[in-house]
């Protein structure tokens, strides 16, 4: 028998339908979905199955074995070669089989098996394969191509069978390569207003809103909608964001000017005199403020609150991600016909992702993508999905909501009606509970709340619907401003120690009116209302120990970090800087931060929502601590050089004599006369001192050596999440939250 690598491809489709959708019929027996019955279906309901989401796949591919049985003579099983294959499908006058190639045989798969399969068959059938569709399948050729009349139309259709990330990576490849770009005139290059008159022209970008009005069922002429301005602002700057990811991509890849190929980069080397690389830039740039515009309008037109008004912003935003990440996925393939290793391409488009992507799963999902592909991995069971259909980012906004305005609540659990062993008298302590409630309202609502949301968000990705009554969540959430809790604790601790000034855009607690010192007491009952909110809410629960003793055992692991980080620099003398390594530093960052900013909330929800396995639990806690490295270096890297206006607090890690990130790195690289400036400055609170410090930072230039050190700790997680992910059942989908909250941040 032949081995997998040596059978054709096409063969490699058939085998992968899923038995459990051998004998179902035809969605639509027709070669032109209705779409007109789209709109009448919520999509936001339907939940994908854990193996093969499109319930089409089977049918689909049967019907062009069939078609293609009947052109060739000969059944599908006699190995037709991928070559001669594709070649009758482009030179074939049969329109019907063409049609049912295009339709049924390829837009009818999941993006992940199109990349399960192809990786199976090597560099050289993923390129061949690419090259045929980017040529003639995109409708780039100029011939009769289906996709010009039917392939939105079957894009739409499918969008109902696949989850929101999956139809976003399917939409980016079925779309990412419609022609946009532009032959420049020879006698001079175009102005910046011509280029974008002939660009929308071209509707280079229309395709991200053209394809959302279908999905919805919207008609924009009979709503009225052509002549409303914030519509057209939307789709205009939607369309503008896809032409310039396009040309970002184009230009650093594989389209020269040679060919007469267009692109905005060139539009800035000819007119403004932009070299390459500045141009590239200034494009990326521009991307970021269309896509902070593209959510601006969105705001406003979920204002008009519209739930099928809702769902269409929504699939323009995803479309918009989706022709990111396909441009990013890209060149990571084909690049003057040779499989590339990640190159500057990358690099420019990462920058991209990081920005527009930085709610989205799709972000830490393309990574993960590009390691499946490049090692050649045999094909394996779909991983465990989420048990929520809900869009991550939508699921987010909504849980922040309903988390703040659990907020009251639980402040009045806290602070009203204590019991002990039974006895209560409102008179002996009423005076501390208005303290308390003072306490709680100045230091734990005012944050980010990353904490407490991850856990609840961690929650609805792993428990069932049947564990999401109302009585459940709201205690999920009275768990997650437990862990608020938590962090106030050690923040206002913390600040005592390090004798700090702001916290959050205010004054410390410790440095309120009448307050000082009385802070450690404070700190003391914050802590006991952790336990008292736990218990309010999980007494009778099966996992209450559970949950107790996580607990527990992450307070004692943060204290051992606290100690770790004070016994580094002892009371006011100069730290030793001979021991600031990085093994030393990570110690600090694992104990400190890592366990009860990353661990504990996930490991919390794991119980809440069932999942006891010991590996589980142990794997999970491998990849969120070195989330946590990623936080912490985050944070020190925004002490030293982040806005003080956007993070809150005032950064004192050199005059503390921290041991931090960029001190630790600045060690590794200094030479030895910057490093006896260390040894005599560093953990100095006189200005000079600070200054010279941040002067040595400056020359080596830390500020883009972090980017370098995170973009690698980042690509470092994503690979433990793919070495994982077939040794867990949690759904993989827990890690892009913590992710989405750390990569990247300016506060």
């Amino acid at each position: 028998s032949t081995t997998a690598t040596e059978r054709p491809l096409w063969l490699h489709f058939v085998d992968s339908i899923p038995k459990q959708y051998a004998n179902k019929p035809p969605v639509n027996t027709g070669v032109e979905p209705d779409v007109k019955t789209l709109s009448q279906c919520d999509i936001r309901g339907l939940t994908p199955e854990p193996v093969a989401p499109n319930p089409l796949h089977d049918w689909a591919l049967q019907e062009s074995a069939k078609q293609l049985t009947e052109a060739y003579g000969r059944p599908m099983k006699d190995n037709i070669d991928i070559t001669g294959f594709y070649t009758h499908c482009l030179t074939t006058t049969d329109r019907e089989l063409w049609y049912a190639i295009n339709y049924w045989g390829i837009f009818a798969f999941t993006f992940d098996d199109y990349l399960d399969v192809l990786a199976k068959q090597g560099a050289d059938s993923v390129r061949e394969l690419s090259e045929w569709q980017m040529k003639y399948m995109m409708g780039t050729s100029g011939g009769d191509n289906p996709f010009d009349r039917m392939g939105v139309k079957a894009l739409s259709l499918l969008r109902h069978y696949m989850s929101p990330d999956q139809y976003v990576r399917h939409v980016s490849f079925c779309v990412g390569w419609i022609g946009t770009y532009i032959t420049k005139h020879k006698d001079r290059p175009l102005t910046h207003e011509e280029f974008w008159s002939l660009r929308e022209r071209d509707n280079g970008g229309d395709f991200v809103w053209q394809l959302a009005e279908l999905s919805v069922g919207i008609d924009p002429i009979e709503w009225g909608l052509t002549d409303d301005p914030l519509w057209l602002s939307f789709n205009k700057t939607a369309s503008k964001h896809a032409i310039l990811v396009n040309d970002i991509y184009s230009v650093s890849s594989e389209v020269s000017e040679e060919e007469g190929e267009y692109s905005y980069q060139y539009v800035l080397m000819a007119n403004e005199g932009y070299t390459a690389q500045q141009a590239v830039d200034q494009a990326v740039a521009e991307v970021h403020g269309l896509w902070e515009m593209a959510l601006h309008y969105a705001e406003r037109l979920y204002e008009y609150k519209l739930p099928v008004l809702d769902r269409y912003v929504d699939e323009v935003l995803h479309g918009c991600r989706g022709n990111l990440y396909w441009s990013t996925v890209c060149p990571r393939y084909f690049q003057n016909g040779h499989y590339l290793d990640v190159d500057t391409t990358i690099d420019v488009m990462f920058r991209l992702i990081n920005k527009s992507l930085s709610q989205s799963s799709t972000k830490h999902s393309f990574l993960r993508q590009l390691a499946r592909c490049e090692s050649h991995l045999a094909q394996k069971p779909a991983i465990y999905t989420p048990k929520t259909s809900e869009p991550l980012e939508n699921l987010r906004r909504n849980e922040r909501i309903l988390f703040d305005k659990t907020y009251h609540k639980i402040l009045n659990q806290l602070s009203s009606n204590p019991t002990f062993d039974g006895h209560y008298n409102s008179n002996e302590l009423s005076v501390a509970n208005e303290w308390f409630r003072r306490v709680i309202d100045y230091n734990v609502p005012k944050g980010k709340r990353n904490r407490g949301l991850m856990a609840v968000i961690s929650y609805h990705l792993m428990a069932t619907d049947d564990q999401k009554s109302p009585q459940m969540l709201d205690s999920v959430r009275a768990l997650g401003w437990a862990l608020e809790l938590f962090q106030a604790y050690f923040l206002i601790l913390d600040d005592i120690m390090d004798e700090s000034i702001t916290r959050r855009g205010q004054k410390c607690w410790y440095r309120q009116e009448g307050v000082g010192l009385i802070a450690c007491n404070d700190a003391t009952l914050i802590e006991s209302g952790i336990y008292h909110l736990v218990k309010l809410h999980f007494k009778n629960k099966p996992y209450y120990m559970d949950i107790v003793e996580l607990i527990q055992e992450v307070f004692r692991k943060t204290a051992y970090g606290q100690c770790l980080d004070m016994l580094s620099n002892p009371g006011n003398r100069r730290p030793d800087l001979n021991d600031y390594t990085f093994d030393k530093y990570s110690a600090i960052v694992k104990y400190k931060t890592s366990y009860y900013t990353c661990v504990m909330p996930v490991r919390l929800a794991m119980y809440l929502s069932d999942y006891n396995s010991a590996k589980d639990h142990q794997l999970v806690e491998q990849i969120l601590l070195r989330m946590g490295h990623l936080f912490q270096a985050r944070d020190d890297y925004l002490d030293c050089f982040g806005d003080s206006f956007i993070t809150g607090k005032i950064g004192t890690d050199i005059e503390d004599g921290k041991c931090c990130w960029p001190i630790v790195t600045a060690l590794e690289y200094c030479s030895q006369t910057q490093r006896q400036v260390l040894q005599t400055h560093y953990g100095s609170k006189d200005y000079e001192s600070v200054k010279q410090i941040r002067q040595i930072y400056e020359d080596l230039g830390l500020d883009n050596m972090f980017n370098t050190y995170e973009n690698h700790v980042f690509n470092e997680i994503l690979e433990m999440i793919d070495k994982y992910k077939y040794e867990m059942d949690v759904p993989i989908a827990i890690f892009d939250e913590p992710l989405a909250q750390i990569y990247n941040r300016n506060k």
